[in-house]
């Protein structure tokens, strides 16, 4: 997963690349599964969750947390206080 400077999410098949790299033939291939460019704001850190394989975590400059599939869906979003620089989800999900 890559993000851009203008907020766009680039999801890529990392199996496929690992699986081209091992393999003596040579691609032209990018692997690029979804790109997801629905985010206004400035994005500063995204986590997939370890519980659920869809899901994935977006923290935004504008204090919001979207919380949304792998497709863009966003499920929810929660409004933070303050403007926070990084994020960590636990294992299962429950907390960030």
């Amino acid at each position: 997963m890559l993000v851009d400077g203008n907020s766009k999410i680039f999801i890529h098949d990392l199996n496929e690349i690992l699986r081209d790299i091992s393999s003596a033939e040579e691609t032209s291939s990018s692997h690029l599964l979804e790109t997801i460019s629905r985010f206004k704001t400035d994005i500063v850190d995204v986590v997939l969750s370890a519980h659920d394989r869809d899901l994935m975590y977006v923290l935004c400059k504008d204090k919001s947390i979207s919380m949304c599939t792998l497709k863009g869906a966003v499920l929810k979003t929660i409004v933070l206080e303050q403007a926070p620089y990084c994020m960590a989800v636990d294992s299962i999900d429950s907390y960030i």
